[in-house]
């Protein structure tokens, strides 16, 4: 029995040979390092001493911000979006104690230099995933059948799903004996008349 590839069973394919790679792992990387980043640019971009000044005090008594609006081109996150509205905030988990009214990064050269290494990083990641896609749609797209795939690249074979279930063999006199316990007439001449 062939399994037949349709467009649908080609993208599931290719999305779970997509997530049997390192990509994944290496975003998440980038992503993590880029809020650190972010976070650690915020700051230093307190006063000096702010931070051990403020360290026994309640939270409650400061502002707080918990994303850095960094909409430049050495920003990883618009590298890895594709520059989506969103790309232009990097967002940490937990929120940064700021002064009130102000604190607001500036031009931190370390940082920026930190945020365009990233960037170069995210912008590999990018190529490599628009590479491996492209390869493996190729392929996938060369082959009719799941058994051509196997007998091509056998090591994808985990990633296929499971979709063919065998079906009882149902012999032509069973059937014909069901139908015409319900009624079916053999005879054309009647189904040709209604």
């Amino acid at each position: 029995m062939t399994t037949r590839l349709n467009k649908a069973l080609r993208e599931e394919i290719l999305k779970n040979i997509i997530k049997a790679t390192d990509l994944a792992t290496r975003k998440k990387s980038i992503l993590d390092r880029t809020n650190e980043v972010a976070r650690q640019l915020v700051m230093r971009s307190q006063p000096e001493g702010f931070y051990e000044v403020t360290a026994n005090l309640p939270s409650e008594w400061f502002c707080s911000t918990s994303q850095l609006r960094f909409d430049d081109s050495c920003n990883p996150k618009k590298v890895l979006e594709h520059g989506s509205w969103s790309s232009a905030y990097i967002y940490f988990p937990d929120p940064v104690r700021v002064v009130a009214n102000g604190g607001t990064p500036h031009d931190d050269k370390v940082m920026t230099e930190a945020f365009a290494l990233l960037a170069k990083e995210a912008a590999q990641y990018v190529a490599d995933e628009a590479a491996a896609r492209s390869e493996a749609r190729a392929f996938l797209a060369s082959c009719k059948t799941v058994e051509q795939i196997l007998e091509r690249m056998p090591e994808l074979e985990p990633h296929i799903p499971k979709i063919s279930r065998p079906l009882p063999l149902v012999a032509p006199s069973n059937l014909l004996s069901t139908l015409s316990a319900l009624g079916f007439d053999r005879t054309a001449s009647k189904a040709q008349a209604a």
